[in-house]
C-alpha cells in the first residue's frame, strides 16, 4: 500500500513539473511569435515535444502555430493524430476550422480558369500590399505581420501587434479597425479593449450618429411647423439657437430665417444672414434681398 502511494506521489509530482514547464514554454513561444520570430517559436515548441513526447498540449500548440502561419496541411496532420488517439477537444475545434476552410476553397486542379483567377487575385493582393507598404513606410519586421493578416482572417496575434503599432504612431482609424477585428476573435483581450475605448470618442458610434440624426429631424420638423403657421418670431429664435450650436441647416431653412427676420422687422439679423453667405443663389433669395432693401429704405424714411 505504501509503495503504491509513493509511486502515485512521484508520478503526480512529475506531471505537475511537466505542466509547469509547458506553460513557461508556451508563454515564451507566444512572445517570440508576437515579435515576428515564427520559426523560433515553432523550433522551441518542437524542442519541448522532443523532450516531452507525451505532451498533448505542446503538440496542439505546434498545430496552432502552423495554423496561424497558414500552413494548414502540417497543422491538420498533427491535429488528426491528436483527435484519433486522445480525443483532445481543442484539437477537434481547430481541425474543424481547417476542414471548413479547405471545403470552402475551390479546387484549382479542376479548371485552368480557376487557376488563372487565383493567380490574378494573388497579383492584385501583392500589388495592394506593396502600395500600402510604400504609403505607410512600415518597418521591415511589421511587413511580415501585415502579410499574416492578409493570409489569415483569424490571426489574432498579428492584429494585436499591428493595432498597437498604429495606435503608437497615431494612425487611429487603422488601429481601431484592427482592434475591433481582434476583439471579434477574443472579446476579453485587455490590450485591444484599451485601444478601442481610447479611440472610441474620435470615431462616434452608430448609436451616437443615429441620436444626432434624430435631433436634426426634430429640428427640421419644428422649423417646418413654424413656417406653415407663419410664426416668424419662433422660427427665428429657434434658428439662432441652432446656429449657435453649429448644427447644419439646409439652404431653404437659411432662406426662411432671412424671410422671418424681414417679416418681424429685425434688419440686423437679416443682414447677418445675408453676410454669412449661406443662402442659395436662386430667384427667391434675390426677391428676399430686394424686399430687404425696400424695408431698409422704409425704415430710413
Amino acid at each position: 500500500m505504501k509503495k503504491s502511494l509513493l509511486i502515485w506521489v512521484i508520478s503526480a509530482t512529475v506531471l505537475l513539473a511537466n505542466a509547469q514547464n509547458y506553460y513557461e514554454m508556451k508563454k515564451e513561444a507566444k512572445a517570440l511569435y508576437k515579435r515576428g520570430d515564427k520559426s523560433q517559436a515553432i523550433a522551441l515548441t518542437k524542442k519541448f515535444i522532443k523532450a516531452h513526447p507525451s505532451s498533448i498540449r505542446a503538440k496542439n500548440l505546434l498545430a496552432v502555430f502552423y495554423y496561424w502561419s497558414g500552413e494548414y496541411d502540417k497543422a491538420k496532420e498533427i491535429l488528426t493524430k491528436l483527435v484519433s488517439k486522445h480525443h483532445f477537444p481543442e484539437a477537434e475545434k481547430l481541425l474543424q476550422k481547417i476542414e471548413a476552410k479547405s471545403s470552402s476553397k475551390p479546387h484549382t486542379s479542376t479548371s485552368t480558369k480557376v487557376k488563372k483567377t487565383s493567380k490574378q487575385r494573388d497579383r492584385k493582393r501583392e500589388a495592394k500590399r506593396e502600395t500600402l507598404l510604400k504609403k505607410e513606410k512600415l518597418p521591415l519586421d511589421l511587413q511580415y505581420i501585415l502579410e499574416q493578416i492578409e493570409k489569415d482572417p483569424k490571426d489574432l496575434i498579428s492584429r494585436v501587434i499591428l493595432a498597437n503599432y498604429y495606435f503608437k504612431t497615431k494612425a487611429y482609424k487603422r488601429a481601431y479597425t484592427l482592434a475591433k477585428e481582434a476583439l471579434k476573435l477574443d472579446p476579453n483581450n485587455e490590450e485591444m479593449l484599451k485601444i478601442a475605448r481610447a479611440i472610441k470618442p474620435i470615431h462616434p458610434s452608430k448609436r451616437q450618429k443615429s441620436k444626432r440624426s434624430s435631433i436634426r429631424e426634430d429640428i427640421s420638423k419644428k422649423l417646418a411647423r413654424f413656417e406653415r403657421e407663419k410664426n416668424y418670431l419662433s422660427y427665428l429664435n429657434l434658428y439662432r439657437a441652432i446656429v449657435d450650436n453649429r448644427i447644419k441647416l439646409s439652404k431653404h431653412e437659411h432662406a426662411m430665417a432671412l424671410y422671418s427676420a424681414i417679416e418681424i422687422g429685425d434688419m440686423n439679423e437679416a443682414k447677418k444672414i445675408i453676410d454669412s453667405g449661406v443662402l442659395p443663389d436662386n430667384r427667391r433669395t434675390r426677391e428676399i434681398k430686394k424686399l430687404l432693401k425696400k424695408k431698409v429704405k422704409g425704415h430710413q424714411r
